[in-house]
């Protein structure tokens, strides 16, 4: 039975899960009590994209060998490939205790404070790694990662070289370069890193949507769209809330003095103008330039399906736009054309936001907001070629109901971004 786990021990480690997977249950034939061929069996299964069975059958492991800190840790990577960092770190940190002396668990421990966005704790758990082995990769790529995150670039470039110094040919290394770079703005170097990340592991997810980000920061507005999103990614969620909650604020007492001054009331309107453009562009900026890029023969080879989508969504709302204004204004309706106009382009806000939700429930829901809103600007567009003031009035309520109700989307947007679906 030992050979047999062996075999199934090397499947694994070379990506072949469903066969590891079959050599990891005839060993359960033989022992089903053996503990480790339950850790090797959910470690296949969550690589197969089957959490909910991993998670038995890691906590099954967890019943058999207790005093072992690899089902524990095991249990940590099924809990966070179904993105419950919160547990999933839990569980680590009882590997941590039984076996502190592996740098592989304070790594991992590291990586999943970044995704819970607790910077200071992962390099705190990046450095107590590095304290077990000077040298490891890992560690050193999570130590790079936080301090990027920090805005502490000059250390984490160093971190970065120090990791390709030890393996030159690590993907992981070469993708955190590309984002020290884009963090500082360099496009090109970031480009250079992130093609390089991808020639090593065509499959590395970090290094591929590093390059998305890095080709659409060719144009230099999303360029400092992405500077704003990798600035405010260096707080909390509520912090972030709180900076455009002050920003808002500034705008309106600002713009409120400026009108108090009739010379100064066409900065006012500027002001305000510029602020909207903001608010809007941080919503949608990343779908629209998704869009853009699909464009790009190049960009649109390495987006996900994702990120086409997203622009896809984007597209088609600006297109329903245009279309109905276009038509308004060759029937001379100018006001109705308008205001549905504004209305799609408003709309692009919940139907690209829905593609970036968690898969199941949440992004159903998202959908289904998304689909409701086009469906009053559909009836606003077809009202407003009908005659009457009645008519117009109509298209003026609907149009007005999808304005409010995209906008009201952003804060549904927040709570739905939390839930997670069963996988």
């Amino acid at each position: 039975m030992r050979g047999r786990l062996d075999r199934a021990w090397l499947l694994y480690r070379k990506d072949r899960e469903e066969e590891a997977l079959r050599e990891t249950q005839r060993a359960l034939g033989e022992d089903p009590e053996y503990g480790e061929a339950h850790t090797l069996m959910a470690l296949c299964l969550t690589g197969l994209g089957r959490g909910e069975e991993a998670t038995t059958v890691a906590r099954r492991a967890i019943a058999l060998e207790p005093e072992s800190g690899l089902p524990h840790f095991v249990l940590a990577r099924v809990l966070s490939d179904r993105d419950l960092d919160e547990e999933a770190l839990e569980a680590l940190r009882v590997a941590i205790r039984l076996q502190p002396d592996k740098p592989e668990y304070t790594a991992f421990e590291g990586s999943l404070l970044l995704a819970l966005e607790r910077f200071q704790e992962a390099v705190a758990a990046a450095d107590r790694g590095l304290e077990l082995e000077p040298d490891h990769v890992a560690s050193l790529n999570v130590r790079a990662m936080a301090l990027t995150r920090l805005g502490r670039h000059d250390e984490a470039a160093r971190g970065v070289d120090a990791a390709l110094e030890q393996d030159p040919d690590n993907s992981w290394s070469h993708a955190n370069r590309g984002w020290t770079h884009l963090h500082k703005q360099e496009t090109g170097g970031a480009l250079t890193a992130f093609t390089e990340a991808l020639r090593i592991d065509p499959n590395n997810e970090w290094a591929r949507g590093g390059l998305v980000e890095a080709l659409k920061a060719r144009n230099f507005v999303y360029r400092w769209i992405l500077s704003w999103y990798l600035f405010a990614g260096r707080f909390s969620g509520r912090a972030r809330f709180g900076m455009i909650i002050g920003l808002y604020l500034f705008v309106r007492v600002s713009t409120r003095l400026m009108r108090e001054y009739e010379a100064l009331t066409p900065f006012a309107a500027v002001l305000a103008l510029a602020y909207m453009g903001f608010v809007y562009l941080t919503w949608v900026g990343d779908g629209l330039f998704n869009l853009l890029l699909f464009l790009d023969p190049r960009g649109r080879r390495v987006m996900s399906r994702e990120e086409r989508l997203s622009g896809a969504l984007i597209g088609a709302s600006y297109a329903l736009g245009l279309g109905f204004f276009a038509a308004a204004a060759l029937s001379g309706l100018w006001a109705q054309g308008s205001i549905v106009l504004v209305a799609a382009f408003v709309l692009a806000i919940p139907a690209s936001s829905a593609v970036t939700l968690p898969k199941g429930l949440p992004r159903i829901a998202g959908a289904a907001v998304a689909v409701g809103i086009a469906l009053l600007i559909v009836a606003a567009g077809i009202r407003g070629f009908q005659a009457g003031e009645e008519a117009k009035e109509a298209t003026m309520g609907f149009a007005g109901l999808a304005i409010f109700l995209s906008i009201l989307s952003t804060w549904i947007h927040v709570p739905l971004m939390r839930l997670r679906s069963k996988s």
